[in-house]
């Protein structure tokens, strides 16, 4: 089997900031980017290794480098079904991030960053429809900004 460039993983799998996140996956749970943080945190100062970059990979080993995305879905697949959760693969969990991020009424450059996009104009071209929320909205809201129909 063909190996795939880790380069292709960069910037999706880099840290992100989940402190505002409205998602399934509180600050904390193991599931969580912080969760994961945490623990190769913890496992560092163990072995004396220190503070990992921010540049360093969610999915990251303990050095920092990049895991193989192979073994990372493995791995996925091997915590999923010992919990007994849905057969759902990883990119799939990215696609349900960006919705309940983009539902919840999250701006489009927030949603862009934690996905890891380099633009916000990536995240429109893949999610503009999920922002769709008619023209009903947008009329309401400047009716009110003009204080027409009060």
């Amino acid at each position: 089997m063909k190996k795939r460039s880790s380069k292709a993983y960069g910037s999706s799998c880099r840290k992100q900031n989940t402190a505002a996140a409205p998602s399934a996956f509180q600050p904390g749970h193991s599931l969580c980017c912080g969760g994961i943080v945490r623990r190769n945190k913890n496992l560092r100062l163990a072995l004396g290794l220190g503070k990992l970059p921010d540049s360093a990979f969610v999915f990251g080993t303990a050095e920092g480098h990049v895991r193989d995305p192979d073994r990372i879905t493995q791995d996925w697949k091997r915590f999923a079904a010992a919990r007994g959760l849905p057969k759902v693969t990883l990119h799939a969990l990215r696609h349900s991030h960006a919705w309940a991020l983009i539902a919840s009424g999250t701006d489009p450059v927030t949603v862009s960053r934690r996905l890891g996009h380099g633009s916000p104009v990536v995240t429109m071209a893949v999610y503009a429809h999920l922002f769709d929320r008619g023209d009903e909205s947008a009329a309401q809201a400047i009716d009110s900004a003009m204080g027409i129909g009060d």
